[in-house]
């Protein structure tokens, strides 16, 4: 008898869509490099998603629009009648200095290990690790509506996505800080989402990773220093500054008695904050 050859389905070495890690695509490779951004089938799928867990989504995004239209024209009234464009920006940093102190005043749990990206771990015995997002990453996903895990067991890289953050407007790949199997993850995600930024250091765990004796010699980095986290803080709130700026100077001037709106992410927009909060997340560790 002839020895049977195997035939692989999937080709060995290729990138698996994290919809069909996910097991919501049947069969889907990438071709993008986990750029899920450039990705016409991720805008489909997240599309799809929205719509079947937030039917009402594309009303209410339509009504945050219009809010953010009347918002800025009342700091825009308030400029004309008081100091020109500073009364409006003083009153926008003012919120983001808020925001900055409300990170800046939560504790750091001292028993696990911080990457740059915001992603940490925690080794369980030697050679398990539990894996999560810090409560400054978590601060700026706030707006997701689903989170994405892979499958067990599977294989990650380090630098590659472990985890992806899923908002309206587009999703957030973390990345890993090391190298092993994924053995389990933390299914209470899919169904609360929140969990990951209510409780990111206890029951918004992402994962358990086995690695190997080699990966627990990697230098990790531990960038939680308040002067390295304030300089970090200061860069985003540049971003938000400018990206209000731009909001402020394109705003229609037809006030209708709206509710003003109190948060970054409405008055500069879901799209915007969700592009900033990508830059500063999707780096490698």
């Amino acid at each position: 008898m002839a020895p049977t050859t195997k035939h692989h389905v999937i080709p060995e070495g290729e990138l698996h869509c994290i919809w069909m890690e996910a097991g919501l695509a049947d069969y889907k490779l990438c071709d993008k490099d986990y750029l899920c951004e450039e990705c016409a089938f991720d805008s489909d799928m997240r599309k799809l998603k929205s719509e079947m867990d937030f039917p009402a989504a594309s009303e209410e995004k339509t009504v945050a629009k219009k809010n953010r239209r009347v918002y800025a024209d009342i700091l825009q009234t308030k400029a004309d009648l008081s100091a020109g464009n500073q009364a409006a920006n003083d009153y926008f940093l003012h919120l983001c200095d808020e925001e900055t102190r409300t990170i800046l005043k939560q504790p750091i749990p001292g028993d696990r290990t911080y990457f740059r990206n915001h992603t940490w771990l925690k080794f369980e015995t030697p050679s398990v690790i539990t894996m999560g997002i810090d409560h400054v990453g978590a601060h700026f996903l706030q707006q997701m509506v689903s989170v994405v895990l892979p499958e067990t067991p599977t294989q990650i890289e380090r630098n590659s996505p472990f985890v992806w953050i899923v908002f309206r407007e587009g999703t957030i790949g973390l990345r890993s800080g090391v190298q092993g199997t994924v053995m389990e993850t933390n299914g209470e995600l899919l169904d609360r989402p929140m969990q990951l930024t209510n409780d990111p250091y206890n029951a918004g765990w992402i994962l358990k990773i086995s690695v190997s004796a080699s990966d627990k010699q990697i230098g990790y980095t531990h960038n939680k220093n308040l002067s390295v986290l304030r300089t970090e803080l200061a860069g985003i709130k540049s971003n938000f500054l400018v990206s209000f700026q731009h909001e402020q100077a394109h705003a229609r001037t037809e006030y209708d008695g709206g509710k003003p709106l109190r948060a970054i992410h409405e008055i500069i927009g879901e799209k915007k904050y969700f592009e900033i909060a990508n830059n500063f997340l999707s780096r490698n560790t």
